[in-house]
């Protein structure tokens, strides 16, 4: 009987990680992930909402502005245990 419970205690935690969205893992768990912002593009802000949307501004980019850039967005919590980082990229081609 103690091992079904540990067995099905497994499988539920198992079965809730999967079925979070990358978003809801990062902003909820920790850890990191990346968005790529497409050729044409400049990134301009980043914003997560309460409800775990992420809003991302971007503007097409000027012809003179030839600098491709990386980002980070970083959460630093006040217990330092569980932090977020999202990291934005943005691509000077298309993407391979």
């Amino acid at each position: 009987m103690k091992n079904l419970l540990v067995i099905g205690t497994i499988l539920g935690i198992l079965f809730c990680a999967s079925s979070c969205t990358e978003q809801q893992r990062v902003i909820n768990g920790g850890g990191t992930m990346t968005i790529t912002i497409p050729p044409g593009k400049k990134f301009v802000s980043i914003n997560w909402k309460p409800n775990g949307s992420l809003w991302i501004i971007q503007k097409n980019r000027s012809p003179a502005d030839s600098t491709y850039e990386r980002f980070e967005y970083v959460e630093h919590s006040s217990m330092g245990l569980i932090e977020g980082s999202v990291i934005i990229r943005e691509l000077s081609g298309p993407e391979k």
